[in-house]
């Protein structure tokens, strides 16, 4: 199978909402934008399984279903401003570009970022510096026991993850990390 250009692989509805139903007290009465919409898994996780006060939907790509959905807007997270500044950025960024992402979402949320990543992001040479910087919000890391599928047919050979930076935890380094977390019920 080829690579989609746009790195869009959606995240399953049933992961999408155990994510949210991880952090749901952290994301009540919050801000939260979700800038890789894409089918809208995450959106609509945040109106099912938590309370936040607002949230913000964009893709970069113009014909994601949850733009459509939600009255969300086409926007580069890596290049144009929110709407509103949003307490928690969440989601499931295209991975080529997940360092870039993860930086981008610490720098504009006032209180953190939740991101589906690679249980391989926490490794990488390049990536010193980033834990010694932004990454050291990392506050919790949930290891998936079931790898997800992004396309509806079968796995990859990759192991996933739920980061949460939270900026206020920044005194309390290194991260919790919980292995075999069982999302799929």
């Amino acid at each position: 199978m080829s690579r989609d250009a746009l790195d869009r692989y959606y995240t399953p509805p049933n992961l999408a909402a155990a994510l949210v139903g991880s952090m749901s007290r952290r994301l009540e009465g919050c801000a939260v934008w979700e800038p890789h919409a894409g089918g809208g898994a995450f959106v609509e996780a945040l109106h099912t399984h938590a309370n936040p006060a607002a949230v913000e939907v964009s893709d970069i790509d113009p014909d994601a279903p949850a733009l459509a959905k939600y009255g969300g807007r086409v926007a580069d997270f890596l290049r144009e401003r929110p709407q509103a500044l949003p307490d928690w950025i969440i989601g499931n960024p295209p991975y080529k570009d997940a360092e870039a992402h993860t930086r981008r979402a610490l720098s504009i949320a006032t209180k953190g970022a939740a991101f589906l990543l690679r249980v391989g992001f926490m490794e990488s040479q390049t990536r010193v510096d980033f834990w010694k910087g932004p990454g050291r919000a990392l506050q919790r890391v949930y290891i998936l026991a079931k790898r997800p599928s992004f396309t509806g047919g079968g796995t990859d050979s990759t192991a996933y993850a739920w980061y949460i930076f939270d900026k206020t935890y920044r005194e309390a380094w290194p991260a919790t990390l919980i292995p075999g977390w069982s999302w799929d019920k």
